[in-house]
């Protein structure tokens, strides 16, 4: 590297045949190779580029559960989700989607940090399932007596099932990675152990019928992947109702389908008073629109003279034919009812009993084909 005075111009910069160039360093001209940059040239390094290909591509098909478990996961790494994702997708600890139906018998259990108050107000049971829903209990525990019972021993089944019931109708929260230590032999009779982590969920109680009435705005709504067949023609609406006669006021004048994106309210309409809130589906499709459980939708907006936030709102499994018109009121707790008086229930947000699905390495999902993971055993 040479300090010179190019054609007697000292701001000279720039470079000559894409070889050479001059910069400035210290107030001086600086004349030097043309630096480039590398580009992998071995099959390794290759490959490690296109895994963080992959990993970007992976990050961005995640459908809510999954982003809701990388967010978690991120908050207690000190990082954001897509971080905390791509480093887990290059070291291959991605969760499991195979079925686990390998446990033959459930040797003990054990909760290294109970939550409960009481001795027996959650029961957490290992399930052989045999579908559609002939169980044979493997064994349970109780939080916070934490005292393994024993049960039967499996012949071959469909599936292994982590199942939790609250016994108490007092509401309580499992935290986040709520661990349950799992000791057992495969048919080989071969002793092995395994950590399950749950995801954080309400137990006990009632869903609410108290109606949601402060949402005052809408900045933008979210859809998640994996899109379903003729969302692109069924259009979904969220409605303010005012006060008896209960005149629909609408949260945006856009025409906003269901199929997977973000969609900012370019003119947002503040309705207020509201006496209820609801969301419309309306389709257009010639076919058969079939949402699945646990489809969600994430709101955000503001509540009135709050900060701006965000709503998770979790829908049932229901279908629309072409023409079909379907609502869900949303209570104070989020809960969807299907009627404005609160008396028939579409999808609660707290519950008595919760099923999760088990993977081989002992990762959960919320559906038994596994595609809306709960929690994975990782660190």
């Amino acid at each position: 590297m040479a300090v010179i005075i190019p054609f007697a111009d000292a701001q000279a910069h720039g470079s000559i045949a894409n070889s050479v160039t001059f910069r400035r360093h210290r107030g001086k001209v600086v004349f030097q190779k043309k630096p480039h940059a590398r580009v992998p040239g071995t099959q390794k390094q290759k490959a490690q580029r296109q895994k963080f290909k992959d990993a970007w591509k992976a990050f961005h098909a995640l459908d809510f559960w999954a982003l809701e478990y990388c967010k978690a996961k991120a908050t207690e790494a000190q990082t954001i989700s897509s971080n905390w994702f791509i480093s887990q997708y290059l070291t291959d600890e991605i969760p499991s989607t195979v079925v686990n139906y390998g446990i033959k018998d459930v040797t003990d259990l054990d909760l290294p940090d109970t939550v409960d108050v009481i001795d027996e107000g959650v029961k957490s049971s290992l399930l052989a399932r045999t579908d559609p829903a002939t169980d044979v209990l493997l064994g349970h525990i109780w939080d916070k007596l934490n005292v393994f019972v024993d049960g039967a021993v499996a012949s071959p089944y469909d599936r292994a099932v982590l199942h939790i019931h609250r016994t108490e109708v007092t509401p309580m929260t499992i935290p986040f990675n709520y661990p349950l230590l799992v000791w057992w032999k495969n048919f080989s009779d071969e002793p092995k152990h395994n950590l399950i982590r749950l995801p954080q969920m309400g137990l006990g109680g009632a869903p609410s019928t108290v109606p949601w009435t402060e949402l005052n705005r809408i900045w933008s709504i979210q859809i998640y992947p994996p899109a379903i067949i003729g969302a692109d023609q069924v259009t979904v609406q969220i409605i303010a109702e005012g006060p008896d006669p209960f005149p629909e006021n609408p949260y945006w004048l856009e025409v906003i389908n269901c199929s997977p994106g973000e969609t900012g309210i370019a003119l947002p309409l503040l309705p207020y008073p509201n006496a209820y809130i609801k969301f419309k589906f309306t389709s257009a499709y010639a076919g058969t629109f079939i949402v699945p459980d646990n489809w969600a939708i994430t709101i955000d907006g503001w509540e009135k003279d709050l900060e701006r936030s965000e709503w998770n709102i979790i829908f049932p499994a229901f279908s629309l034919e072409d023409t079909e018109v379907i609502e869900f009121w949303i209570a104070i707790d989020l809960s969807l009812w299907y009627d404005r008086a609160m008396t028939s229930i579409a999808k609660p947000t707290i519950t008595q009993d919760k099923d999760f699905f088990i993977a081989n390495d002992f990762s959960i999902y919320y559906n038994k084909e596994m595609t809306q993971l709960a929690n994975a055993p990782y660190f």
